[in-house]
């Protein structure tokens, strides 16, 4: 993660924000939208990357429910980590839809591949962005019974360790003495060798 891009984030406000649009399509459809963020959850990530997570999968609950109910809630977890959870009650899919939800290119409702129906990345885009806060998004369906996609987050970004590179040989200048950076040198063979 990119450090400067990290702050504070309050899970309600962002859930509140991103939804705004959503309710709005989802009650001209004639479905009820609800949200359970509990106020005082919050966490430290990538706001604009959260933001896009939510945003696709409510975009699709929206697309998917002709009748029902769409929700999105947060709740803290054991261990230092907070889940968020989007359902729906729409067309729901099988097993083997499950399993090739997050493979590039694939489209549940695009089995003809036209170009202007989408790619078929935005789970799998969810899914690094997801990777990249540190966390995991997973999808449970069952046929005709609608959707629940699951992201689980760390409430602190993930801490990534200085890489440390191995000297390409004994002459490179990361050989320290007392701490200042020196490149050891060679004798020339020319010089002649100190007596025992």
């Amino acid at each position: 993660l990119n450090q400067n891009t990290l702050a504070r984030v309050s899970l309600k406000e962002l859930a509140e924000q991103v939804a705004d649009p959503f309710r709005a399509a989802a009650e001209d459809k004639g479905l009820a939208f609800s949200i359970a963020v509990t106020a005082t959850l919050t966490v430290e990530t990538d706001r604009e990357k959260l933001q896009r997570i939510l945003a696709h999968l409510l975009e699709n609950a929206l697309k998917f429910t002709t009748v029902g109910a769409i929700s999105i809630s947060a709740a803290a977890e054991p261990g230092g980590r907070v889940h968020f959870i989007v359902s729906d009650t729409g067309e729901g899919m099988s097993p083997e839809t499950v399993r090739r939800l997050f493979h590039e290119f694939f489209q549940v409702d695009n089995p003809g591949r036209d170009p202007h129906r989408g790619l078929g990345l935005g789970l799998v885009i969810g899914r690094r962005l997801a990777s990249q806060l540190g966390g995991q998004l997973h999808a449970s369906s069952e046929l005709h019974h609608g959707s629940t996609f699951r992201l689980d987050l760390p409430r602190q970004p993930p801490r990534t360790n200085p890489v440390w590179r191995r000297p390409r040989n004994r002459f490179s200048p990361i050989y320290r003495r007392g701490g200042a950076p020196c490149r050891p040198t060679a004798k020339s063979p020319s010089e002649p060798s100190s007596p025992p």
